[in-house]
């Protein structure tokens, strides 16, 4: 009767173990592949270690403290504590309600002043660089909100016409220049159709953008 269980083979007869456990392959045949894991594909980063924190990218605003005040940044457009807009070099902050309406007013004088034509010429020049005639006198300036830009003289057009338009209707103007008193991005209903917040850039930093 045979034995169910045969001995083992003797010492020296096993194949050679190559690292992680694979059989030598064949002649001519492919290595075999490498111990642990495989690196990473090219253009995919590297996982995170176990029990390190995954952060996701803060946004150009809603998201982590504001960079000029460090206190919540919040959902708006601009900060809720100190004005600044998001997107933007930090520091640069929206315009007062003040500064706003006396902006209104400086302009209508040198609209006089300059007896319209001076004050023509004046806002095509400065209106590149997302300023009217009192604008550049106060270091104001429009800010395009999807470009985080300074607002082109295109820009500058369209947001003038609506201007108009609202205004063409005294109590809408009353009310579209009013808005600005309690809406959180200090924007006037004009701002509102076209996208734009007014900022204070006496140091012209966005112009270097």
């Amino acid at each position: 009767m045979s034995d169910p269980n045969p001995p083992p083979p003797p010492p020296g007869d096993y194949p050679p173990q190559q690292p992680g456990g694979y059989p030598p392959p064949p002649p001519g045949g492919p290595p075999p592949p490498p111990q642990g894991y495989p690196p990473p594909q090219q253009g995919y980063p590297p996982p995170a270690a176990y029990g390190q924190p995954v952060y996701a990218p803060q946004g150009a605003y809603g998201a982590g403290p504001c960079p000029n005040c460090g206190q919540v940044f919040g959902t708006e457009r601009t900060c809720q504590n100190c004005g600044q807009v998001g997107g933007l070099p930090t520091g640069i902050r929206t315009s007062s309600a003040g500064k706003r309406f006396g902006e209104i007013f400086l302009e209508l004088l040198l609209f006089i002043v300059t007896l319209a034509i001076g004050w023509l010429i004046w806002a095509f020049i400065v209106s590149k660089n997302g300023q009217g005639p009192a604008k550049s006198v106060l270091g104001m300036r429009v800010v395009k909100l999807p470009t985080s830009r300074h607002a082109t003289r295109g820009e500058m057009f369209v947001r003038w016409l609506v201007k108009r338009i609202m205004g063409a209707i005294p109590i809408v103007g009353l009310l579209s220049a009013l808005w600005i008193l309690w809406d959180k991005n200090r924007q006037a209903l004009w701002d509102k159709v076209v996208d734009t917040v007014v900022v204070d850039d006496k140091e012209k930093r966005l112009l270097q953008q």
